[in-house]
């Protein structure tokens, strides 16, 4: 009987992977250093291989990729600069119309993630949690990097899910750019370091109302380190 129980599972699992392709076109939505891009890549699907377009901001290019159940990866290459990128997506079905997951640029190694939805599907409707949350105004954070700690203050204006505002730390102020995807938050900014420039990127989400927290990146010297986020909340006016 729990042979039979495990066949029928597995028999199950099965179907639902195979009532799920990946033909047809869909629109990808790009986050790379903080940078937001837009492509829309049409495949078709034999069996488990992938072939197909991609058409994005740098032109049409041919993909190739495989389809193993619910896992997915492709790459096409772009032009950039008189030189050739190519863009590898790893990713999964999160519904029929949705695919998520991440994408590397080399020879860059530099790393973002993606979300498909699919051309003609319905977008899904924002869960309510994330609706009632704000970066807005301004945040106290907290960052650890190579054992050492800082502080800044980040004030956030947000449009859709455009981020720009400031931030504000122990080497000055400067500007700030980013973007907001339900609970996932990046942005960047740079500060001066001994006669050089450091492009600080952050990558987090909400634990709370008032609270974010996630990884940041210091370039150009790739040193990593963590940060968490208060929200300065102004005293009652009395």
């Amino acid at each position: 009987m729990k042979r039979l129980s495990v066949l029928v599972l597995a028999t199950a699992l099965t179907v639902m992977a195979a009532d799920r392709t990946l033909t047809g076109s869909w629109k990808i939505s790009i986050n790379v250093a903080g940078e937001s891009h837009e492509a829309t890549c049409t495949f078709h699907q034999d069996g488990e291989k992938l072939t197909g377009t991609c058409k994005g901001e740098s032109g049409e290019g041919a993909l190739t990729g495989q389809i193993q159940a619910e896992k997915i990866t492709w790459q096409n290459q772009v032009p950039y600069n008189g030189d050739t990128l190519t863009l590898t997506y790893t990713g999964a079905f999160s519904s029929d119309t949705e695919i998520k997951g991440d994408i590397n640029v080399a020879p860059y190694d530099i790393a973002g993630d993606f979300t498909g939805q699919k051309v003609g599907a319905p977008a899904a409707a924002p869960t309510a949690p994330a609706a009632s949350r704000t970066i807005i105004g301004s945040w106290k954070i907290s960052i650890n990097v190579a054992g050492e700690s800082h502080e800044a203050t980040c004030t956030f204006q947000q449009a859709g899910e455009k981020l720009t505002g400031t931030c504000k730390g122990e080497s000055g102020e400067g500007a700030l750019t980013g973007q907001i995807q339900a609970e996932k938050i990046t942005w960047q900014h740079q500060v001066p370091y001994n006669g050089d420039t450091l492009t600080l990127t952050y990558t987090g989400a909400f634990s709370s109302d008032t609270e974010i927290k996630g990884d940041i990146n210091v370039a150009p010297y790739d040193v990593a380190g963590d940060f968490t986020g208060t929200k300065v909340v102004p005293p009652p006016d009395k």
